[in-house]
């Protein structure tokens, strides 16, 4: 099933968590996705991560380990993942540590 830019923009506003920024306060969706790292011995580890996915540029300009708070809890953003579900790049979709 593919999604339209206008199905995410409603799972936005249904589903979406308030995001406070750099002064800034918009809305992004908390998710959970599978990336893969190097184990350093040529191998690759699949580990789940913590993800906001947000309209593209929302945050505006970010560095990894920015502090960013998502319903009233603080969290890190760490990088950028490409994935599909950013709908071609409509969307940027940012792992996430704890603060």
């Amino acid at each position: 099933m593919t999604f339209a830019p206008l199905d995410a923009d409603a799972m936005l506003s249904d589903f979406g968590s308030v995001v406070e920024f750099g002064g800034a306060r918009v809305t992004g969706i908390l998710d959970f996705t599978m990336i893969s790292a190097d184990d350093g011995n040529g191998f690759a580890v699949q580990r789940k991560v913590q993800v906001l996915k947000i309209r593209a540029g929302a945050l505006g300009v970010w560095a990894r380990d920015d502090a960013v708070t998502i319903d009233g809890a603080r969290w890190r953003l760490r990088e950028r993942l490409d994935d599909p579900r950013t709908l071609d790049e409509a969307y940027d979709m940012i792992s996430l540590g704890r603060a």
